[in-house]
């Protein structure tokens, strides 16, 4: 079973982590690095995915992305995470099923009650969505991801219309009256991943991954 080395990139632009992600593809392709997972926060910025209807605030930072979704934002105390993985299975609603039953499994170590909605991708706690899930598959691997609000400003969700839907964006801090520590909820993840995805996760050297990439 090929192993997922683990990645933890601290806070970034959402340009550099998209850019990084590519060129991980390639070289994935190319069998010259590992399977990685990319966990990290972003600077504030909306993205809009391929299906893309919903329009940023006038004058805010946003990138249109070659993921799948709409609009959703990105910013400190989220945690996002980019699987690049070669996919077992022709079928991607098999995949997005994992990485949504990862997240659910990371959401009850801290005592919430996560749930998937057919159709709508990512997770939800009752009405209320916490995660969101886009991806994009090229030549068999899978990059973007998730976005999972920890302790995230949710001021910034009520400027648009996340997913394009009308739906009220949640965290886990709302939810637990308490501000979680990032790095320990990156470590519970790595865990949850390994047993969701039944592969051995190890801590890669992210000074090491970036000469790789140059």
């Amino acid at each position: 079973m090929e192993p997922v080395r683990y990645y933890d990139l601290g806070r970034i632009s959402y340009e550099t982590a998209y850019t990084l992600q590519k060129t991980l593809v390639t070289l994935l392709y190319q069998q010259k690095v590992h399977q990685c997972l990319l966990l990290l926060e972003h600077d504030p910025i909306y993205t809009i995915g391929k299906a893309g209807k919903g329009s940023p605030p006038e004058g805010t930072p946003h990138i249109y992305v070659d993921r799948g979704g709409d609009i959703t934002y990105h910013g400190p105390g989220q945690l996002v995470g980019y699987p690049i993985l070669r996919l077992q299975s022709k079928k991607i609603s098999s995949y997005i099923y994992k990485l949504e039953n990862s997240l659910i499994a990371l959401l009850k170590k801290y005592h919430i009650s996560g749930s998937i909605k057919e159709g709508f991708p990512g997770v939800w706690v009752g009405t209320e969505k916490i995660s969101s899930i886009g991806i994009r598959v090229t030549n068999n691997i899978t990059y973007h991801g998730f976005a999972l609000n920890v302790n995230t400003c949710m001021e910034a969700f009520k400027k648009i219309r996340p997913c394009n839907m009308d739906v009220t964006m949640t965290s886990m801090e709302i939810l637990t009256g308490k501000n979680i520590s990032m790095d320990d909820i990156k470590m519970d993840y790595c865990q949850v991943f390994a047993q969701c995805f039944q592969v051995p996760v190890t801590p890669g050297d992210v000074s090491l991954l970036l000469k790789v990439v140059e």
